[in-house]
């Protein structure tokens, strides 16, 4: 189905078929995560190939080309966004949130594909245990990290000011699970976001020890605002 003819059924989906196509570019650049997203990338893939066998009456329904058009487009931004993130101390607060963004792309997906047939039920459990592998091994990735303190603290050393840092130390001791809490589940980054504390408030907090601040504390960079 060419993009021209798609874009007169919905104005801008050719186009973001072509984005996708040009991803694979910027899965290259992300240093962690590149699975979790080409896995993604293969299901769009697959599924546009399905949408050349539909009718158009089919494609019609429900408003399915223009939900799959919105999917492409914020999925291209977010890869985009984090793979453009070279710092590695910004990657690793990061990292939970897009993979739980990737998710939730996944689900997206799930239910545009449930509106055409139910029997697609067998695609559209398969992803999970996928994802959660691809998940795991992107987390493993940045974990192998830690052992380079010499790139902790050039991380570190490019957060603008003193004041980035400390709020950047009180998020990654809010995420970071209690070792004295039995009831605490530990989680995959614990031990380089624990060397990324220990670098930052020794080497650039004239070693002051930030205490650990409430569960609700809200990063301004975690905060979306609308216009």
């Amino acid at each position: 189905m060419a993009a021209n003819l798609l874009d007169l059924a919905v104005p801008g989906l050719g186009s973001a078929l072509a984005l996708l196509g040009q991803l694979y570019t910027k899965y290259n650049q992300l240093k962690e995560g590149k699975e979790l997203c080409t896995s993604l990338h293969t299901r769009l893939a697959d599924f546009t190939e399905q949408l050349k066998t539909l009718s158009p009456d089919t494609l019609q329904a429900e408003a399915l080309l223009l939900r799959l058009r919105d999917l492409i487009v914020e999925y291209s931004a977010a890869v985009e966004s984090y793979a453009a993130e070279s710092n590695l101390v910004k990657r690793v607060m990061k990292a939970g949130k897009f993979a739980d963004e990737v998710k939730v792309y996944n689900e997206r997906l799930d239910s545009i594909i449930a509106m055409i047939s139910v029997r697609q039920t067998v695609v559209l459990v398969e992803w999970r245990s996928q994802f959660e592998q691809d998940t795991d091994d992107m987390m493993n990735q940045l974990t192998n990290l830690q052992a380079s303190q010499k790139e902790i603290w050039r991380a570190v050393k490019q957060l603008a000011t003193k004041k980035d840092i400390e709020d950047m130390v009180l998020v990654m001791k809010r995420d970071v699970s209690d070792d004295s809490n039995p009831e605490s589940t530990p989680q995959p980054l614990d031990g380089i976001k624990r060397s990324i504390v220990n670098v930052a408030e020794t080497k650039f907090l004239d070693g002051k020890k930030l205490p650990t601040p409430p569960s609700w504390l809200i990063a301004a960079d975690e905060v979306t605002t609308h216009e």
